[in-house]
């Protein structure tokens, strides 16, 4: 069964075989009020652009690659190190996880950094905590309408 949801993420649907282009949705959910646009950049990845008022700290999720090879999370603060051992990328179809990252205990990412979390199949990939990580366990991260991305606190909680 999971092969078949894996399926639906990362194909468009034709007997084609080509990866789907269609944009990813990013939702900010309790305690936070956003305005996003997607748009994709002159290499073809995926920005989310616009702002973000949240009383959870300054960790964003910033971009989702369109080819699925990597999410990237950025530490908005100028002065600020974040603590983000414990927090998760997690990916939804349907209302439901079919990808969950957990950031390893003790991550810290500095002031203005980002951490990158690469899939197993980018040419890319590179593991080099705490701003880069090679997550093994999945070939490829799901892009398309049906399929939304959010940051989490250890706790569960969406940033």
């Amino acid at each position: 069964m999971f092969q078949d949801v894996k399926k639906g993420i990362f194909m468009n649907g034709h007997d084609t075989g080509e990866p789907s282009r269609v944009t990813s949705t990013y939702h900010d959910m309790v305690n936070s009020t956003a305005s996003h646009d997607v748009r994709p950049s002159k290499n073809g990845l995926l920005w989310y652009s616009g702002s973000t008022a949240s009383a959870t700290g300054s960790m964003k999720l910033v971009q989702v690659d369109e080819n699925g090879d990597f999410v990237r999370v950025h530490n908005t603060s100028a002065t600020k190190e974040e603590e983000i051992g414990g927090f998760l990328l997690q990916q939804n179809v349907a209302g439901h996880p079919v990808a969950v990252f957990r950031f390893p205990p003790r991550t810290r990412l500095q002031p203005g950094h980002s951490a990158t979390v690469w899939s197993n199949n980018s040419l890319n990939g590179a593991h080099d905590p705490p701003t880069h990580y090679l997550w093994k366990q999945l070939d490829k991260w799901g892009t398309g309408p049906e399929c939304t991305t959010i940051l989490c606190r250890p706790n569960g909680q969406a940033i």
